[in-house]
């Protein structure tokens, strides 16, 4: 708003003076942002309520009341709502706003009301933090994939035509990796074998995405269940077969379940966080069987065996290499493992901790016959 002043025939920089806007006098309960704090994704819909009062002398008179989402999928509750559009608000008066907010993707999102009342505009704002939280039953143990249309709606069903969700243990992890964050749980079936038939360039399980600063964190409640990566005879003629690659930032972590017949590659490739607990790892053959890589990878391993992996040529560790990241080993078990250097365990350039640790009968060609550090 502006005040005009006579002048001449030329226009000089003191032509237009500006004054301050009038203040619009309505005081906001609690306040006119409020933190909802984490939100689940597709669950149901948060009441948010504003009191909005009258503090100045004179009414006001409600232009419009909309809202509008940004991330949070914010809807006016009609019925709840008493300020409306053409509403006049006394001195001392008040009213409400209540709107019904919902998460619609992950991490930090807002949505607004926005009030306006005699030209000027009020700001209502909702802000949270949208979660995930999944649990996948894997029902068969068919190496199926999920279809790209289906991934990113929260549910592991790699056949939609068919009633129920269907899902294997590669679709339940192409749903956790379509999603920025989000935490899964992945349960397999009691003493069943999954074993990767899926060839080409993506015939291990992704978990994460590459250079994707968010990541999900999944869980594989494994019952007992084998993963095979199907390569039993393991030779020169073999193809290279892996089971899990894990990218940068990403959070795996396995329980109770066994890791086999992974050939000429790693059965775990990770750059992000891993834990093992109950694991078995075994008859990985002719490659290191887990690689921990890189200055932000960290390992946990718990309880767990490795047995019967590496043996090939040029092998750092036949059980585990560890090239420059941080891994603690407790009340686990490493036998007949073999590999040019480190029979069992090679670390190179990182962090190595063991505690209660037995090595049986691991062998290096060159050096290091258990563990190379």
């Amino acid at each position: 708003m502006g005040t005009e002043r006579p002048q001449g025939v030329y226009c000089d920089a003191g032509a237009y003076e500006l004054t301050s806007p009038p203040t619009l006098a309505l005081t906001v309960t609690p306040g006119a942002t409020q933190d909802l704090g984490e939100l689940p994704v597709g669950g149901d819909p948060t009441p948010v309520t504003w009191t909005l009062a009258n503090s100045g002398s004179t009414s006001i008179t409600l232009d419009s009341v909309t809202a509008q989402s940004l991330g949070l999928h914010v809807e006016l509750d009609e019925d709840a709502t008493t300020c409306d559009a053409g509403d006049v608000l006394a001195a001392d008066q008040s009213c409400q706003v209540v709107a019904n907010v919902s998460a619609t993707r992950l991490n930090e999102q807002s949505g607004v009301v926005i009030v306006q009342a005699g030209g000027r505009y009020l700001y209502l704002v909702a802000q949270a933090v949208g979660t995930l939280e999944r649990v996948f039953e894997v029902n068969t143990t068919d190496d199926v994939e999920e279809p790209l249309a289906q991934r990113g709606d929260g549910k592991c069903d790699y056949d939609p035509g068919t009633e129920g969700d269907q899902c294997s243990l590669r679709a339940a992890f192409q749903e956790a990796n379509a999603w920025a964050g989000g935490r899964f749980t992945i349960v397999l079936q009691s003493g069943q074998t999954y074993t990767l038939t899926i060839s080409g360039w993506n015939h291990d399980i992704q978990v994460g995405q590459f250079d994707r600063p968010l990541q999900p964190e999944v869980t594989v409640e494994g019952n007992g269940a084998t993963i095979d990566a199907g390569v039993t005879t393991c030779d020169s003629a073999s193809p290279p077969r892996g089971i899990f690659r894990v990218y940068e930032g990403t959070r795996l972590e396995l329980r109770d379940v066994t890791l086999q017949h992974a050939c000429k590659e790693f059965a775990i490739w990770s750059e992000g966080h891993l834990a093992l607990k109950g694991v078995t790892v075994r008859d990985n053959r002719l490659y290191t069987a887990v690689l921990v890589q890189g200055e932000t990878a960290a390992a946990t391993i718990e309880d767990s065996v490795f047995e019967n992996n590496g043996g090939g040529t040029w092998t750092n560790g036949g059980a585990l290499w560890n090239n420059g990241g941080s891994v603690s080993i407790s009340n686990s078990r490493f036998a007949n493992n073999s590999a040019e250097d480190g029979g069992a365990i090679f670390s190179w350039a990182g962090q190595l901790t063991m505690e209660g640790v037995t090595l049986e009968s691991n062998q290096a060609t060159r050096y290091g016959g258990a563990v190379y550090q």
